[in-house]
């Protein structure tokens, strides 16, 4: 997986201007009986990386973390101001879990997004 970012960091012999996701994680408040609505926190660790002329990557020292926390309340506000990239982004990650969810539990059977 690569990202390429249109501000990177720059040194004089590299660009930094590649993203490694080191971690992803979303996590839900469950209730006993219902979790309406829903209420996620959502946790990304990246890391910026050169490539230098001869194909190695050259990470940064640091990481970068990004927490949403209520993320489903914040893609809808921003989705209502006419920003739709958190919505959609959530509608993507619901849909890759359903396809690993076929390809790694075949005992589940279908897994459709609701």
């Amino acid at each position: 997986m690569a990202i390429e970012i249109s501000l990177g960091e720059e040194t004089p012999q590299l660009l930094y201007n590649r993203i490694l996701l080191c971690d992803l994680h979303m996590v839900q408040r469950l209730k006993e009986i219902d979790a309406e609505p829903p209420h996620y926190t959502l946790n990304i660790e990246v890391r910026k990386y050169a490539v230098d002329g001869d194909g190695r990557r050259h990470y940064a020292t640091k990481t970068d973390t990004i927490t949403i926390d209520d993320y489903a309340t914040v893609a809808y506000m921003k989705a209502m101001a006419g920003d739709p990239d958190l919505a959609n982004a959530a509608t993507a990650i619901e849909a890759a879990l359903a396809k690993i969810l076929v390809d790694q539990r075949p005992e589940y059977g279908l897994a459709l997004v609701v």
